[in-house]
């Protein structure tokens, strides 16, 4: 069959019946969907049952496991001859598949598709956002250069790879901008399995950029990446990022085989700071020891030590979510140069806390401040986002029926 459509999942049997729902009313038949059941306590078999489709394989692990045995055990079970990666609080946009398969006939079946996407954000998900929204998400600037809509230059995509080991998101690491042929996947069998690190999408994604020869840039989404309340995007927007870890079900020993990988690497991990940058610096860590010597690969622990000192800076001055006992804990760790990065940044970001009476705008502004000093760290690249009106909405089925009201001259019954 042309196409997997891959749905790991962990008792959010709601969420993952729309994401089913979103792939049955495609306009393109040649698919399999493998729901990856993560030892959950709701009922996945009576869901996936009650479609009464054989396209859907479900497969049930007996104990729950870490994010990434359960992405791998479902890619395990495909048979098709594309992937697609689709977590339970997403969904295919209308038409997303048939584009998919037009592409790959007339490219000449690419390794791997990049494309963009859209993004829902559930209602009271996202502070900035806090009724939600619906937007065309660009990434940047990997379709800012003139390449959209053709292949990526090989000697761009290993750039955007050396950059991310350098922590810097030039591209975009969410699985749902790609779309990977199987015989791509099965090459790098040698190398361990696809997914691997306590992010299985930021090292996929880095491996894929280092490796693939044949990226083509797909300007046209065909996705939508979902942020509801029970995803992690919820957890990392909310500065509850060791909850979301929790979910997620990691711990402190994802990052053993690894430690030794580079010098230095060691005391990097066990500075105290933010989860989400330590497992992008384990992810990192993954591509250099399984990649290392067929690449010239380096990790930029420097400018990683200086990522957490301005976020725990930010926790600390802004956010009030760090005691004086873990400051100095943590600041012990710190270089003087790095101590003195701790000062400044902790002033800039204490300046920049209004008064308790505008609390409702407070947040706003320090988020504000702190994505502007990021974005001048050149961490994260600024997106190219169209947000869309799409009337009253509770979920990501109104996004979805929303799009095919839109695509279609003669709307149906569209909803999920």
């Amino acid at each position: 069959m042309r196409f997997s459509v891959l749905i790991p999942s962990r008792n959010r049997v709601d969420l993952a019946r729309t994401a089913i729902l979103s792939v049955l009313r495609q306009d393109f038949d040649d698919f399999e969907i493998v729901l990856s059941d993560n030892a959950s306590d709701d009922d996945y078999a009576s869901m996936s049952a009650s479609f009464g489709d054989r396209r859907i394989k479900r497969c049930r692990l007996d104990d729950p496991v870490p994010v990434t045995s359960n992405w791998n055990n479902a890619l395990a079970q495909a048979a098709g001859e594309y992937v697609i990666m689709l977590g339970d609080d997403d969904a295919l946009a209308p038409g997303g598949l048939s584009h998919l398969n037009d592409l790959i006939v007339r490219h000449g079946e690419p390794e791997v598709i990049f494309s963009t996407a859209y993004h829902y954000v559930y209602p009271n998900v996202m502070p900035s956002i806090p009724r939600g929204g619906f937007a065309t998400f660009e990434p940047r600037p990997i379709f800012s250069d003139g390449a959209s809509g053709a292949f990526l230059d090989i000697a761009r995509a290993r750039y955007f790879a050396a950059q991310a080991l350098k922590f810097r998101l030039l591209f975009g690491f969410n699985s749902q901008y790609f779309l990977w042929h199987r015989r791509f996947i099965e090459g790098l069998s040698g190398f361990g399995p696809f997914f691997q690190s306590p992010y299985p999408d930021f090292y996929s994604s880095i491996v894929t950029m280092l490796t693939a020869s044949r990226i083509f840039l797909n300007p046209e989404p065909v996705a939508i990446i979902g942020i509801s309340p029970k995803s992690f995007g919820f957890y990392l927007h909310n500065d509850k990022i060791h909850a979301g870890n929790e979910m997620l079900r990691l711990d402190m020993s994802d990052a053993d085989p690894v430690r030794a990988v580079i010098p230095g690497a060691g005391d990097a991990l066990d500075l105290s700071g933010s989860p989400h940058y330590r497992n992008w610096l384990i992810a990192a860590l993954y591509v250099v020891r399984n990649l290392g010597g067929r690449f010239d690969l380096s990790i930029d622990l420097t400018r990683f030590r200086k990522v957490q000192t301005f976020e725990t800076a930010y926790q600390y001055a802004s956010q009030k979510r760090m005691t004086k006992g873990q400051v100095q804990a943590f600041k012990a760790q710190l270089s003087p140069r790095e101590r003195r990065l701790f000062a400044l940044s902790s002033w800039i970001f204490a300046l920049s806390s209004p008064l308790s009476w505008v609390l409702a705008l407070m947040r706003r502004t320090q988020q504000n401040i702190h994505d502007r000093l990021f974005a001048l760290f050149r961490i994260y690249s600024k997106p190219g986002i169209v947000f869309h009106d799409i009337g009253p909405h509770l979920g990501i089925a109104d996004a979805w029926a929303w799009l095919d009201r839109r695509n279609s001259s003669t709307p149906c019954n569209s909803s999920l």
